[in-house]
């Protein structure tokens, strides 16, 4: 460019030289000055964390494996669970099952999916952690900058081990191993707990039924058959005493093993335990699975043309809070889009930029519905059909929020 700018002459070359450097300073100036007032995202999430331990005697600290380096070179003060590469969550078994009671901090990337196998209604986090400008456009290769700083109670109401799919990365473990149950722990307990299940039976059309059983320590609390190509959504109650024992947890084991010994092509997709007066949400059908970008520094998950949902409401009024990316980088016009609770409408839309929706959803209407919702929108597409390229999935809302509450 400086060449270029020669050729027009001296006084140009001059001029223009000068707006290239003053252009490149206003763009990295702002980027040097946060890169040197600001520690790293990971050293300043364990700034935090060694505060946070030393407030709360007794807890200990995990992390993923990107991380483990980093708290290596700080001293903690507390016990620092080991970080197997794709194992992580083994050691938080481990800690859980070998009587652990401390609270738990974990350094966790946000593009992992195992912190799925723990109680939701036992985990939350705390702290989200990134550079304050744009990294990429700054700083070449990989670094574990963007993380959260997330809380687990010790034990919490229950975690899964093996034998899931509840996230692609679960999935994957799992099918590799040859797992033919999955098996978790729930935290014992005199009350009465909801036990929801959710799967399908992947299989090609024409083949037999698979057979699926579920078992609390010895008890045989359920068993039935999915055909192929089938979903399955149970909702098991179990009574007061159920839970009741000396011992920390129970063993929940759900058996997809076939005649011959080898896995049924089921897979375990939703887990949820939980007091029935408990407010929580499990997605049944039409959700596509969660994805994460380092750029966008967020997670997201595409619906499907209509999404179902399980809500536990406990018999109270809700709010459900969706928000969501603008249809319009997808489609030509405005989708319409629906929430239901059965046949009753609770709000109609129709975004035509980033929009965010609170939906009011009675306890009534939940009642009425056996505790289902639906979001339902006119305009979805296939990227297969459209671009030629290998998703074949259908893409309805593209959704950066949903919550209950």
């Amino acid at each position: 460019m400086v060449r270029g700018l020669s050729a027009a002459g001296a006084k140009a070359a001059v001029c223009g030289s000068a707006a290239i450097v003053i252009a490149s300073l206003v763009l990295t100036l702002p980027a040097a000055k946060a890169y040197g007032t600001y520690p790293s995202p990971v050293y300043q999430a364990i700034g935090d964390l060694q505060k946070l331990v030393a407030s709360a005697p007794g807890s200990v600290v995990g992390a993923h494996q990107r991380f483990a380096r980093a708290l290596e070179t700080r001293e903690i003060g507390t016990t620092i669970l080991p970080s197997p590469v794709m194992g992580e969550s083994t050691t938080l078994a481990a800690y859980w099952r070998g009587g652990g009671t401390g609270p738990v901090w974990y350094l966790s990337d946000p593009a992992r999916g195992d912190l799925e196998l723990i109680d939701p209604l036992s985990r939350r986090v705390h702290a989200h952690y990134g550079w304050q400008f744009p990294r990429e456009a700054f700083i070449s290769g990989v670094r574990p900058d963007i993380l959260d700083l997330t809380a687990i109670d010790s034990p919490p109401g229950w975690f899964a081990e093996t034998g899931w799919h509840l996230t692609p990365e679960t999935l994957n473990i799992s099918e590799q191993q040859g797992r033919f149950e999955g098996v978790a722990q729930i935290r014992r307990r005199p009350d009465a707990v909801l036990l929801v299940l959710g799967g399908e039976n992947i299989a090609a059309s024409g083949g037999k039924p698979a057979h699926v059983s579920a078992t609390i320590g010895d008890r045989a609390i359920a068993d039935w058959d999915v055909a192929p190509g089938e979903h399955f959504f149970k909702r098991i109650l179990l009574e007061p005493g159920a839970l009741a024992g000396e011992r920390p947890f129970s063993t929940l084991v759900v058996s997809y093993k076939g005649a011959d010994g080898r896995p049924e092509k089921v897979r375990l997709t939703q887990l949820m335990i939980a007091s029935p007066q408990s407010v929580f949400h499990v997605e049944h059908t039409g959700w596509n699975e969660v994805e994460y970008s380092d750029q966008m520094r967020r997670r997201w998950q595409w619906t499907t043309a209509r999404a179902e949902m399980f809500v536990n409401s406990g018999g109270r009024d809700l709010t459900l809070r969706i928000a969501g990316e603008s249809p319009l980088r997808y489609f030509d016009k405005p989708p319409h889009v629906t929430v239901r609770a059965g046949n009753q409408v609770l709000a109609r839309a129709e975004p035509s930029s980033d929009f965010e929706l609170d939906v009011k959803v009675p306890a009534s209407a939940l009642a009425a519905s056996d505790g289902m919702l639906t979001i339902e929108t006119d305009e979805s597409f296939v990227p297969y059909e459209r671009t030629g390229s290998q998703d074949k999935r259908t893409l309805g809302l593209r959704l950066f929020e949903l919550a209950i509450r």
